[in-house]
């Protein structure tokens, strides 16, 4: 199981609903962060190493993609 959305208690209520957002996002945000990275490799620079950086885009996507 990847995610489990549910608002049977109340006090899950806000909880699943942000679940539910963030699952619905999930297609452009990978997209999104696939844009950034190509254009990090092109354009320049950002707050962290060039390394670190796309270490953690890297391993952002993979995860998303479920590759190791």
């Amino acid at each position: 199981m990847v995610a489990f959305v549910s608002e049977l208690l109340p006090e899950n209520a806000d909880r699943a609903t942000a679940n539910a957002h963030l699952i619905a996002a999930a297609p452009e945000l990978l997209e999104a962060l696939k844009v950034a990275r190509e254009g990090f490799v092109v354009a320049g620079s950002m707050p962290l190493s060039d390394a670190d950086t796309l270490e953690l885009i890297d391993a952002a996507i993979a995860k998303a993609e479920a590759r190791p």
